[in-house]
């Protein structure tokens, strides 16, 4: 009976272990997943294609960067702040000149010296303005120029100094005109009348011989229209004292 008992105990088990386990259910993949690797899929097929760009093209890309960096060289250099001399800089670099010419002059005094062109033209450029090169610094100046190298340094600066010198003689011929006009004036009106006329037709004639002329380089009308700008902002003692500095060139550089 025990046996049997436990014979129907142990079926009784397997049955019910047998009820338990059910068979694997199939994993299901949902279609939108499924379509969604199915295009990663394709996307990465896709990108390991290489993409072939023709040579005109490439060139185009290549110019177009390189005008771009250029553009940018000259606008960074353009933004940058312009470096001002020191007038006592200046004045240094003259001072050290004149102690190498000296027949005194050691190694140590002609190595202190170094030539700048810079500074040269910066000299040569600002050497009206007492503000800028005083009196002594322009003494030293003349020596220096003396003994100037370059044929075209020189001519540029006789020109120069020829333009501010007959640019003082016409201001002060034209003042001496004006005071005469202004005391005729004064005893005959109607001979003024006459002068005005006269002058009238001198001027144009004046405008229709300028037209003439052949226009000067950009660079140096812009210097001179800046030099007339300040020029015509001194007071006579100041434009007579550029006009001696200008005489006093001329007579050092004419040979």
């Amino acid at each position: 009976i025990h046996k049997v008992c436990r014979s129907v105990k142990i079926a009784d088990m397997a049955t019910a272990a047998a009820n338990d386990i059910s068979p694997p259910e199939e994993a299901t993949i949902p279609t939108s997943a499924a379509s969604q690797k199915k295009g990663s899929a394709k996307k990465k097929r896709s990108g390991k294609k290489k993409k072939r760009i023709s040579k005109h093209v490439l060139k185009a890309k290549e110019e177009a960067q390189a005008s771009s960096n250029t553009t940018e060289k000259v606008t960074s250099q353009s933004n940058k702040p312009q470096k001002l001399k020191d007038p006592t800089d200046v004045s240094a670099y003259l001072t050290n000149w004149k102690k190498c010419q000296s027949a005194d002059a050691t190694e140590e005094t002609k190595a202190n010296w170094k030539f700048n062109k810079n500074t040269q033209s910066w000299l040569i450029r600002h050497a009206y303005e007492t503000d800028k090169v005083p009196k002594a610094t322009f003494a030293i100046l003349l020596e220096y120029l003396e003994g100037l190298k370059g044929g075209d340094t020189k001519k540029r600066l006789l020109s120069d100094a020829t333009r501010r010198a007959l640019r003082y003689k016409d201001y002060e011929s034209k003042q001496q005109q004006q005071q005469e006009e202004e005391a005729k004036t004064e005893s005959a009106p109607t001979e003024q009348m006459e002068n005005d006329d006269k002058e009238e037709e001198k001027d144009s004639k004046k405008e229709d011989s300028n037209e003439d002329n052949p226009p000067t380089k950009d660079q140096e009308k812009e210097e001179q229209d800046e030099d007339h700008q300040r020029w015509s902002k001194l007071d006579d003692h100041d434009k007579r004292k550029e006009y001696k500095r200008a005489r006093r060139i001329l007579d050092c550089i004419k040979e």
